[in-house]
């Protein structure tokens, strides 16, 4: 096992495993990292925008009950998923202030999203926040397993920048279902646990849709890059043509909806098992950058 790995027991099939590594950045690639253009690079930044807050947010929430949880394997899951997320927080957040020092006001948005999330959490019912964590989760976990099946998603892009995002979409793989299993545990005996997963995921999908929409414009306008019509048009056939990062991801939208549903009916992780063996270093506290990468 690597060294930079917690090592545990063996849980099962599906590992969860904390990586401490940390990305060097070209800060004269800001903008321009993706081979795609500006407005390719500036969706994947607002992604960014969106993960320190919602990183703690996500901790907070499973975390508050971790006295429930009574299978000792999803405590140590939870462990990992709390560890991955605290790792990824971090290194988004450096990713954020990268995006300010280039003129972008990436942290004040990003402060727009913890100033809301901190609002939610003192103002809603904290199984509403636990089921707000697992629908994120799924939509995460989406766009992780769109990256690990299309190599083309970040084909040609700086390593530096790619790195961050295929170390990100394997750990998303790897902890999709603890973040559910811990609600599904803690809400066994609550008739209402369906209607709230489903209704939380209605809303919060809407609202980050609009919001990232929103956020995308703000960096786009910021960049100077409202008129150039060729960059929006390889941004919406980056999306829905070719390689097509939405297209398709519908039907993994509307499983969420299915009362039998669980984040691994859907087994990809032998996807995540492939690219970390080619993509991440094995070292603890690695430095990422070019020579690292394969």
């Amino acid at each position: 096992m690597p060294s930079n790995c917690i090592a545990p027991p063996v849980l099962d099939e599906h590992e969860i495993h904390v990586r401490n590594l940390h990305f060097e950045f070209d800060p004269q690639q800001v903008g321009s990292w993706h081979p795609q253009g500006a407005h390719v690079a500036l969706w994947f930044d607002v992604w960014s925008l969106f993960f320190p807050a919602g990183e703690s947010f996500f901790i907070a929430s499973v975390r508050r009950f971790e006295d429930q949880i009574r299978s000792p394997e999803l405590r140590v899951q939870v462990q990992r998923f709390i560890g991955q997320e605290a790792m990824h927080g971090r290194e988004h957040h450096l990713y954020n202030a990268l995006l300010q020092d280039a003129g972008l006001p990436a942290l004040y948005l990003a402060k727009r999203i913890q100033n809301l999330l901190g609002w939610t959490a003192k103002r809603t019912p904290v199984k509403t926040q636990l089921a707000m964590t697992v629908g994120l989760e799924h939509i995460t976990a989406m766009m992780a397993d769109a990256f690990l099946s299309d190599d083309r998603l970040l084909e040609g892009c700086d390593p530096r920048y790619a790195a961050l995002w295929w170390w990100h979409a394997i750990e998303e793989t790897e902890h999709k279902a603890v973040a559910f299993d811990v609600y599904q545990e803690v809400c066994a005996a609550d008739w209402f646990r369906y209607v709230r997963r489903v209704g939380v995921m209605i809303g919060i999908s809407s609202a980050f849709a609009c919001g990232a929409l929103a956020f995308h414009m703000i960096l786009v306008a910021r960049a100077g890059c409202t008129r150039d019509f060729r960059g929006w048009a390889k941004l919406l056939g980056f999306l829905f043509v070719v390689p097509g990062l939405l297209r398709g991801q519908l039907r993994r939208y509307l499983d969420y909806f299915r009362w039998d549903f669980h984040p691994w009916q859907y087994d990809n992780y032998h996807k995540a098992a492939y690219w970390k063996a080619v993509k991440l270093p094995t070292d603890a506290g690695s430095r990422v950058h070019p020579a690292a990468m394969h």
